[in-house]
């Protein structure tokens, strides 16, 4: 179960780790959760009443895919607004570690479906404690190479807090300099996507 404040362990370090073992890391590498399965669990309900929709795009649709920074800010903002299928139908995921990421289903999206669930779990570390109703996601200007990109975790804010930030008051045990944060995102097909997590953590 993911918990606010989980405590990260330190002596670990993963870089584009993909998206499991992310989410464990940051939501809940503690003493005592170290054996969480990585089966799907039941998603959590969505409500609209409690997480506004962002207005970019129709809930369940992949909003703007024209740019790196278009795909990650909206792919932030559906996260933070707890919009997890609008989030996930951004996303490309590779099926292992020697594949290319593909464009994430319907099927994985829906309710119950492996990248839902992974979201799930990973929403609580990136939404910082007092959330508007509108929330703000700004993302700074990248510039891709080949085709792909990471944009740090300091590239990006909500409501003015960098999703680093964000991160860190969400855990304990860790500090600034501990912590590398990085969204990545690649070009297929013309259409940008979300693709993985960029992370280490020392």
């Amino acid at each position: 179960m993911v918990r606010r404040n989980s405590t990260v362990q330190h002596g670990q370090k993963e870089s584009a780790i993909g998206w499991l073992v992310g989410v464990l890391l940051l939501g809940a590498v503690a003493a005592g959760c170290s054996d969480e399965s990585t089966q799907a669990e039941p998603a959590a309900k969505e409500s609209p009443t409690q997480s506004p929709q962002p207005p970019s795009a129709p809930k369940g649709s992949a909003g703007s895919q024209s740019s790196p920074e278009a795909v990650v800010r909206n792919w932030t903002t559906a996260l933070v607004t707890n919009q997890l299928k609008q989030a996930c139908m951004s996303m490309a995921v590779a099926p292992d570690k020697h594949s290319a990421p593909n464009p994430a289903t319907s099927e994985a999206c829906g309710s119950g479906g492996r990248a839902a669930n992974m979201l799930r779990r990973l929403q609580p570390s990136f939404t910082p404690a007092n959330l508007g109703t509108s929330p703000q996601v700004k993302v700074a200007d990248v510039k891709s190479s080949g085709g792909t990109v990471t944009v740090s975790g300091d590239q990006i804010t909500v409501d003015g807090q960098t999703l680093t930030a964000i991160v860190l008051s969400n855990s304990t045990g860790l500090k600034k300099d501990d912590i590398q944060l990085g969204v990545n995102a690649g070009n297929i097909s013309g259409k940008w996507y979300v693709t993985d997590i960029a992370l280490s953590i020392h």
